[in-house]
């Protein structure tokens, strides 16, 4: 079985085949899947196993299905990317309050 397509791999895809207008539909649902796989990767991620009304092997195995699939991947890693970067401007900001509080007494005397 070949390893499913990363997001890199459908670009390539889309970038040869621009004036077949199959080949977009297919990409734009393929797209659509992997977005709804994504989030729903993401809300289960937040559902306690024992309010499930399903075994938890059977749960278990399409968590760890889901996980393995590369939208659910990117998605993760875009999530962690924005709340490094949500982070480091809150640092910054504190960084800057600081500097003034600090600074702000001082040159008014």
């Amino acid at each position: 079985m070949k390893p499913p397509f990363t997001h890199r791999d459908l670009k390539t895809i889309q970038e040869g085949n621009r004036r077949n207008a199959d080949v977009m539909d297919l990409l734009r649902e393929v797209k659509r899947l992997r977005e709804l796989v994504a989030l729903a990767h993401s809300v289960l991620k937040k559902v306690p196993m024992r309010d499930l009304k399903m075994s938890t092997e059977d749960m278990m195995t399409m968590f760890d299905a889901m996980a393995a699939e590369p939208a659910v991947q990117e998605y993760i890693r875009m999530q962690k990317k924005r709340e490094e970067m949500e982070f480091r401007r809150r640092q910054a900001q504190e960084g800057i309050q600081a500097q003034a509080h600090r600074s702000g007494p001082e040159s008014s005397q």
